[in-house]
């Protein structure tokens, strides 16, 4: 689980002046900003690293279990192939005893611990299961809710805000939330929570809600105890593209990964402002997860067929190659969003502070120009 943020200030001369137009355009400010806290480094190339190092596990894991899946097999023909009697009821002990022990691990496993030592545990949902050790590792980021907003927006003017003054922060999530989606080995979930708050929730008033789409509309405020009580439910609890948390699919080992992004905010008319109604969300973060995830599988589903029935059309692999490419072109729209405000002002305080001396200038440089004519041909 992952919840590195900054805010770092934007620099006036480095960020947009000493080389205008090109550093705010970079995906890679690593080649002219050594400032440790830029959120390139702590956003993007921190999350660069463990998706790196998880992937590098991830070959590890699935090398030793075809090792296991192979010797097992052979393991059974050599069985099969012997024919050496034994005695009777032997098998049947051992097997027996293998059996107790394996009951014995998993329960062993599957434990939680009920003493308050460590404050409250949180709640896992009832018929969800623990990953296993042949599922794929799971990376989960916490990210922000102005990454699904769009930066042009005039109703949301705090987002261009953001990324003027904060290092265009909004950009490098969005870059991190591609990398995660561009993984193929590891699964990831991108929690976009939004505005944090330390404040407990009244739970008989107010329920948590869990949009698989990535949006939720404003106001937007969550407690910073239900986003992590999410991020654990979703860190110990099995989730696969293949299975609902009902466990109807059975073994889903080998099962293709997922890329989930959610939004995450707190519903009830009694806030201040109202956000939402209450029956918009449920009352625990296990519930809200169980909830999501079903609605996951269900609107995958959905859209794998309509991918399959786009591609089925003449030029459809044109259309969904198109469609890729603008969502790669994401960064570049932020980008975009900060140049054009910032150096218009820039250019209209130069032109209020030095316009006269300028057009001075130029009169000038005109007045003289006819005079070298002259002087040339004579």
């Amino acid at each position: 689980i992952s919840c590195l943020n900054t805010l770092r200030a934007s620099r006036i001369w480095s960020d947009f002046l000493k080389v205008p137009f090109v550093r705010v355009f970079r995906t890679d400010a690593s080649k002219w900003c050594g400032d440790g806290t830029h959120p390139y480094y702590v956003n993007y190339l921190s999350t660069k690293k463990v998706l790196q190092f998880a992937e590098e596990e991830q070959r590890k894991r699935d090398a030793i279990n075809e090792f296991e899946k192979e010797k097992e097999r052979l393991e059974n023909q050599l069985y099969k192939g012997r024919l050496v009697k034994e005695e009777k009821g032997f098998e049947s002990e051992i097997a027996r005893a293998l059996e107790r022990r394996r009951v014995e691990t998993v329960r062993l496993g599957d434990e939680r611990d009920d003493d308050n030592r460590f404050g409250d545990p949180v709640k896992l949902p009832k018929k969800g299961r623990r990953p296993s050790s042949n599922d794929r590792i799971k990376f989960i980021r916490i990210s922000n809710l102005m990454v699904a907003h769009s930066v042009f927006s005039l109703l949301r003017p705090w987002n261009m805000i953001t990324n003027i003054f904060w290092s265009q922060l909004t950009k490098w999530e969005i870059m991190v939330e591609m990398l995660m989606d561009s993984t193929t080995l590891i699964d990831t979930i991108a929690l976009r929570p939004g505005d944090l708050t330390d404040e407990e929730r009244n739970r008989n008033k107010t329920t948590l809600q869990v949009c698989t789409d990535g949006r939720v509309d404003s106001p937007s405020l969550v407690g910073r105890e239900d986003v992590a009580d999410l991020a654990v439910v979703a860190a110990l609890t099995k989730t696969c593209r293949d299975e609902t948390t009902v466990g109807s699919q059975g073994d889903i080992e080998g099962a293709l990964g997922h890329h989930y992004t959610w939004a995450v905010r707190w519903t009830g008319q009694h806030l201040s402002p109202p956000q939402g109604f209450r029956p918009d969300g449920l009352v625990d973060a296990s519930e809200s997860f169980a909830k999501a995830i079903q609605e996951q599988v269900h609107s995958e589903r959905i859209r794998n067929l309509k991918d399959r029935k786009l591609k089925s059309f003449y030029g459809g692999t044109e259309l969904d190659k198109l469609r890729r490419f603008m969502r790669r072109l994401r960064p570049f729209l932020k980008s975009v969003a900060v140049s054009v405000p910032v150096y218009s002002v820039l250019g209209a305080m130069t032109w209020y502070l030095f316009g006269s001396a300028i057009l001075e200038l130029v009169r000038r440089v005109r007045g003289l120009a006819p005079i070298k004519i002259l002087m040339s041909a004579l």
